[in-house]
């Protein structure tokens, strides 16, 4: 469903009115999105440590080190979402919640697959393979499926994201910073419950509620949630009708919280998501520099006869197109299924307290959506006509992910002047993963075959000889993940005013993965079948056989802070830490002739970080100032590189080079009059490669190869000092290449934006002398541009998103209207090559977020 475009008047108008609210919250402005944070990373928020309501001169109450703190005065920068503010800005997701959040964005391959939160600019660089930069949580229960991170928001009292390197604090891969979904607990003293619906454009309606009860007054209590909410879609094919970017989603939760003495509390949760995303809404730009020497159809589906694509991606060039899906025994789109279960158990013995989270997750996700953009296919080569043909290709990957969890901690009595803690956590995960390639051979003429393509050796068994449809699974992977770590940290106040903190953790981990690859027919079908005619499927063990190869990782984390308290209400903090992301297997690694495997792993990438904040304020909490500069050491950075074994044509996951990133966050807010709220924030980070770092893949992007005599020669402008000359039919060296040609240097890291600015107001008119309420909310974002690739030759953005919401309310009941990306920007959330199966070329690609939407929403509390 092709959405109405808005004028670059009305992008304009947004940046001007944006800029204008930045002014006049920078006059009298209060931190109002900056509320309660998480515990660290395996500690539950109690209902007992809930926020206070974030009004003009409430104390905002954070858990982000493990005990109940004033927000302003904790050294650490934190943005937090209240369930109050979720509801005003019409949040629906992690995306909204980025929008709200300077410092945060996210990105994801469409259909919820490989959602990719990206805080301070602190990106993966490896393609998205191996672990994330930034941790997330549900009720401190760590998520590592990536798809499953963006849960739906049924029953959340806070969205929470602390941004800076926290591994100290929060444990595995809080690289770059945390976020944490934090649910609603049960009331003790009075049953309560909660029914919203909405309604709008483009097939969406929801609903959604709650029901809080006290089984034993004050000892006792549950809370049960479910919502559906359902969406065609914002993107239509108008030859076909086919709408792309639609979705279901059905998620239950349920909350048991026990607290028999004042001293023991207990809490178990469990939530479960059962959710169904169609085909991604694809857009694809023709390739525009760069040539080849050969026919511009084997390479290139536009036509052109170019192999890149230079400058900025329009995701408007050419319409959404929805390929007809062919009949295949898996999903179209992405299906998950997510459970989270955890159980808390705290007893405070007065000197000190004693607590222990226990939490498990199983997820499930399988994949199969178009990864070209094309509902008539791309061209093909065939053998021996040496003629192509048009196929529909088809990528996919199912994840099976069960982890399991255990944390005990032990923490002194916060009232001291000296404040200690320390404890011990376990986790122990496996997944069993599979990449699926398929194509449609249905079109193949009699006694024709496909054919290798420019020497990358595609595989013949990709389509039988009858033409019917038939997969491959290029790599399947079982995966186990074991970490102990041990953890402290102490704070003391030195004398009034100066306090310093310290944290500590050890970490140890072992990771093992089996990869087990099969050609033919896929497992779950029996060949031969009217999907699948090819042999039987065909295993064998890489690279030990049937032991499952294994790597220890041992790091240590470290967070170090002086906080000074200038005033009762200023204050400042200088701090340093650093982070960890793990390190992990590369499964295109193969072992070398003397039987060593030397690509086999790769280690963990660290950054350092020095961050000086100042916390402020003012008139009775009436207005906040709040605002953190910093810079990032990253080293070993997870990179594409030359495989050590010259048989190795690919390219694999290295350790080398680094980043530096300078950048800072302010957020401001203000409460000026009895029912207004204005606040705005910006972000700004800049990371840049280092002089030692160095990208084969971003050289390949900007020149044009011949494979017989080896020449690589430079044909874009920007990348014209990048000349290699290599063997015959060879890949780069791993330890002799032109660095001049490869070298990063000073180019800015891909698919992150610079800057974010994010402005917002809350209104909320009395009627008359009754409850009712006028209510009305404004939320703005805008993006600076994302480089595609290292070379930082093309990009996609800016993006400027605008949300409204208006109507009325009272203490029970309330019915407003709203409108979702008013401005109907179509900025993808990320872009890049298709993985074409006939030669690894092909146009660029954008998956397209969702578009302007509009409706009403009602709700009722009881």
């Amino acid at each position: 469903m092709r959405l109405i475009s808005i004028s670059p008047k009305l992008h304009r108008t947004t940046l001007l009115s944006g800029a204008a609210l930045l002014a006049l919250s920078a006059a009298g402005p209060a931190l109002a999105q900056v509320a309660t944070p998480s515990a660290p990373a395996e500690q539950p928020v109690t209902s007992a440590e809930t926020a206070a309501p974030n009004t003009a001169g409430a104390d905002i109450v954070v858990t982000a080190r493990g005990r109940a703190e004033k927000l302003q005065e904790v050294p650490l920068a934190i943005t937090s979402i209240s369930s109050q503010a979720l509801t005003a800005a019409n949040v629906r997701n992690l995306r909204d919640i980025a929008y709200l959040t300077p410092g945060l964005q996210v990105t994801s391959g469409g259909s919820e697959f490989g959602v990719n939160p990206i805080i301070r600019g602190q990106t993966n660089l490896n393609g998205g393979s191996g672990d994330p930069n930034v941790a997330v949580f549900f009720d401190g229960i760590y998520v590592s499926n990536s798809s499953a991170i963006n849960l739906g928001l049924i029953d959340i009292e806070r969205v929470e994201v602390v941004k800076g390197p926290v591994s100290a604090l929060y444990g595995r891969n809080a690289f770059a910073g945390a976020i944490n979904y934090v649910t609603k607990k049960p009331s003790l003293t009075e049953p309560h419950a909660t029914i919203t619906a909405f309604g709008g454009n483009a097939g969406q309606y929801s609903v959604s509620g709650s029901i809080s009860y006290p089984i034993i007054k004050d000892m006792l209590g549950l809370r049960v949630a479910g919502g559906y909410e359902h969406f065609d879609g914002s993107y239509k094919d108008s030859v076909t009708g086919a709408i792309a970017g639609g979705f279901e989603k059905r998620d239950a939760q349920a909350t048991l919280y026990f607290t028999p003495t004042p001293a023991l509390s207990v809490t178990g949760s469990y939530y479960y998501g059962n959710d169904t995303f169609g085909e991604s809404a694809i857009a694809y730009n023709v390739n525009n520099c760069g040539t080849r020497t050969v026919p511009a159809s084997k390479f290139d589906p536009g036509g052109t006869g170019y192999n890149t694509f230079c400058g900025k991606f329009d995701p408007d060039a050419h319409p959404v197109e929805v390929p007809k899906q062919p009949s295949f025994g898996g999903a179209s789109g992405n299906d998950r299924r997510v459970n989270l279960a955890s159980l808390s158990v705290t007893y405070d013995f007065g000197l000190f307290k004693i607590s222990s989270l226990t939490g498990y997750t199983k997820v499930d996700q399988q994949r199969l959506t178009d990864f070209i953009g094309r509902r008539n296919g791309i061209p093909f080569l065939l053998t021996p006509s040496n003629t192509y043909v048009n196929l529909l290709e088809q990528f996919g990957s199912n994840t099976n992910n069960t982890d399991f969890s255990e944390e005990i901690r032990i923490q002194s009595d916060v009232s001291k002047p000296i404040r200690v803690q320390a404890g011990g956590f376990y986790y122990n995960g496996k997944t069993y993963a599979t990449t699926i390639v398929g194509i449609d051979g249905s079109a193949i003429p009699a006694g024709q075959t496909l054919a290798p393509a420019n020497g990358f050796g595609q595989a013949v068994d990709y389509v039988t000889s009858n033409g019917n449809f038939s997969t491959t699974r290029i790599t399947q992977t079982l995966s186990h993940d074991k970490q102990y770590s041990g953890f402290v940290g102490a704070e003391w106040d030195l004398f009034e005013g100066l306090t310093a903190s310290g944290e500590y953790r050890y970490t140890h981990q072992k990771k093992d993965q089996l990869i087990i690859r099969t050609t033919g027919c896929p497992s779950y079908l029996t060949a031969p079948t009217a999907s699948c005619t090819g042999p039987a499927p065909t295993y064998y063990l890489y690279p030990n056989g049937p032991v499952a190869p294994s790597a220890n990782f041992n790091f240590s984390n470290y967070r170090g802070t002086l906080k000074y308290a200038i005033s009762r209400s200023s204050n400042i903090y200088a701090s340093v830490a650093n982070g960890t992301k793990a390190g992990g297997f590369n499964q295109r690694a193969v072992a070398a002739p003397d039987g060593s495997q030397p690509d086999l792993t790769f280690n963990p990438e660290v950054n350092t970080t020095f961050e000086f904040g100042s916390k402020n304020s003012f008139f009775n909490n009436r207005l906040q100032v709040n605002l953190a500069v910093y810079h990032i050491d990253t080293k070993g950075i997870q990179i594409s590189g030359p495989s050590s074994v010259p048989t190795n044509s690919g390219l694999v996951t290295k350790n080398f080079g680094s980043v530096h990133t300078t950048g800072f966050e302010a957020e401001v807010a203000a409460h000026p009059v009895t029912g207004l709220t204005l606040r705005a924030g910006v972000g700004y980070a800049n990371p840049k490669f280092g002089k030692d770092a160095f990208d084969f893949g971003a050289a390949a992007g900007c020149a044009s190869s011949n494979v017989t005599t080896g020449v690589i020669t430079p044909i874009i402008p920007q990348c014209a000092g990048r000349v290699v000359i290599l063997p015959a039919k060879s890949q780069y060296n791993a330890s002799n290449f032109n660095k001049a040609a490869l070298s990063l240097n000073g180019l800015s890291v891909p698919r992150e934006n610079n800057l974010q600015v994010t402005t917002g107001a809350d209104v909320a008119i009395p009627i008359g002398s009754g409850t009712w309420k006028l209510v009305g909310n404004y939320s703005g974002r805008y993006e600076s541009k994302n480089y595609v690739f290292n070379n930082n030759i093309s990009w996609y953005g800016p993006r400027y998103i605008v949300n409204l919401r208006a109507g009325f309310e009272n203490e029970r009941y309330s019915i407003t209207a709203y409108v979702n990306n008013a401005t109907d920007d179509h900025t993808p959330e990320i872009a890049s090559v298709n993985a074409r199966l006939s030669d690894f070329g092909g146009d660029l690609d954008g998956y397209l977020p969702i578009g302007r939407q509009y409706g009403l929403t009602a709700s009722a509390k009881f």
